[in-house]
C-alpha cells in the first residue's frame, strides 16, 4: 500500500498517547510501536506499526462519534476464516481504547507486496492472480456473512443506508441536495434494471479497488472486508472498473476478462453498482458537512474531489439507463 505520513493526532491523540493507549489493550504483541506512517485508504486510517514480534496494520474508523457497536466485529470473523485460505491477512486483535469515545481498533498482521495504483497495471498475470483468489473467495463460505437473496435487497440496503444518513443531516448544502434528489430521481430506473441480473448468492467482497489488492508471493490477497457478503462475483468485477474516478461503462471491453464472468453479467450490474457509488460518496459528503469525519481524512481539498466524483458517477448512471 501507498505509505504516507501519519497525522499528528488521531481521535485527540497524539500518537505518542495513542500508543500508551493501545499497549494497554495488547500487551501480548509486546512494546508495540507506530512508524509516524500510515497506509493510506478514505474509510479508516491504517497506521503501521512494529514490535519484537512484526509489523502491524492498527485500524481505526473514519468518524467522530461514539460507536455503540464494534465497527470491525463483523470484519475480525470474516478474516479467520479468509486468512485460512491465504487469501486475506491475518486478523490479531480487535478491542476499544480507554478513552472519552472508546475508540475502536482492529490490528491485522501487516502484508507487504504489491499495490497497483491503476487498472491499467493490471496486466494478463496479475489479473489471473487475482481472478484465483476471487475464485476462492467465492467457493468460501464464512460464518454469519450478510446475506442479500437478491439485488433488489442488495439496492435497498444500500438506499436505506443512504436515507439513514441524510436524515441526520440538518441541512444540506444546495450542492449537496441536488446530488441527493438526482441519486433518488432515479431509483426507480435502477430498480427496473435490477431485473437483468443473475444473481449467484456467492461471497463477494463488496468494495473491491485497487488499494484493496497485494501481489506477493505469486498471490493476490485482499483487504477491507466490511462490505463483504452474499452477492455475487459480477459486481465485484464491475465495481473495481468503476470505482475508478477516470473508468466509465464504456471502458468495461477495455480491460482483462476475468474466468466465469461475461462482459454480458458485468454491463448487468453497472446501474447497480454506479448507484451503489454514488449513495457512499454522499454519505460521505453528509457526514463531512455535519464535521464528523476525522481531519486526517479529509479537506476542503477532498470534499470538492468527492463532491466531483459524486457528479460524475451520478452522470455516468444517468447516461447508461437512457441509453439502456
Amino acid at each position: 500500500m501507498v505509505m504516507k505520513r501519519a497525522p499528528t493526532h488521531v481521535h485527540g491523540h497524539s500518537l505518542s498517547r495513542l500508543n500508551d493507549l493501545l499497549r494497554a489493550q495488547v500487551d501480548e504483541l509486546g512494546a508495540i510501536s507506530f512508524t509516524g506512517t500510515t497506509l493510506g485508504g478514505w474509510s479508516n486510517l491504517n497506521l503501521l506499526a512494529r514490535s519484537e514480534k512484526g509489523m502491524f496494520v492498527v485500524k481505526f474508523p473514519p468518524f467522530r462519534i461514539v460507536y455503540a457497536d464494534h465497527p470491525y466485529d463483523y470484519q475480525y470473523r470474516i478474516l479467520h476464516e479468509l486468512n485460512a485460505l491465504d487469501i486475506a491477512p491475518e486478523p490479531i486483535q480487535m478491542g476499544r481504547l480507554e478513552d472519552a469515545r472508546h475508540t475502536p481498533f482492529l490490528i491485522l498482521n501487516y502484508l507487504q507486496g504489491e499495490v497497483i495504483n491503476s487498472l491499467n497495471e493490471l496486466n494478463w498475470e496479475k489479473a489471473r492472480l487475482l481472478d484465483e483468489t476471487l475464485m476462492l473467495l467465492n467457493g468460501s463460505a464464512p460464518a454469519g456473512l450478510q446475506t442479500y437473496s437478491t439485488p433488489d435487497d442488495y439496492l435497498a440496503k444500500k438506499f436505506g443506508d443512504v436515507r439513514s444518513t441524510i436524515s441526520l443531516l440538518d441541512t444540506a448544502s444546495p450542492a449537496l441536495e441536488q446530488l441527493i434528489t438526482d441519486l433518488f430521481s432515479v431509483e426507480m430506473e435502477v430498480k427496473k434494471a435490477l431485473s437483468l441480473i443473475e444473481w449467484s448468492r456467492v461471497p463477494m467482497h463488496g468494495d473491491l479497488q485497487e488499494s484493496n489488492i497485494i501481489f506477493k508471493r505469486s498471490c493476490a490477497f485482499l483487504l477491507d472486508f466490511e462490505e463483504c457478503c452474499i452477492g455475487d462475483p459480477s459486481y465485484d468485477i464491475c465495481y473495481m472498473y468503476l470505482q475508478s474516478p477516470s473508468n466509465s461503462p464504456t471502458d468495461i471491453p477495455k480491460l482483462p476478462k476475468f474466468s466465469r464472468i461475461s462482459f454480458d453479467d458485468i454491463f448487468a450490474v453497472v446501474p447497480l453498482v454506479l448507484a451503489v457509488l454514488v449513495a457512499w460518496s454522499i454519505e460521505r459528503l453528509c457526514y463531512s458537512e455535519m464535521d464528523l469525519v476525522s481531519p486526517w481524512l479529509t479537506s476542503p481539498k477532498a470534499f470538492a474531489a468527492v463532491m466531483e466524483y459524486t457528479r460524475e458517477k451520478i452522470a455516468m448512471l444517468k447516461e447508461f439507463l437512457a441509453d439502456s
